[in-house]
């Protein structure tokens, strides 16, 4: 598997602001790979956000 995305570089990738990966991860509309104990932080597995990003315009 190819190194996770930050929250940051799924933003870029979607073309979406930062908070709006987090609301959707939230609201379980957009999957992640782990959620890091000690920061809170999200992973996500790239390939998956590739096919987001393909299949689907994530706008706001």
């Amino acid at each position: 598997m190819p190194r996770p995305l930050t929250t940051k570089e799924v933003a870029e990738r979607l073309g979406v602001p930062y908070s709006t990966v987090t609301w959707r991860v939230r609201k379980g509309h957009l999957p992640f790979a782990v959620r890091l104990p000690n920061s809170g932080a999200y992973l996500f597995d790239p390939d998956v956000i590739d096919r987001i990003a393909e299949g689907e315009t994530c706008k706001g």
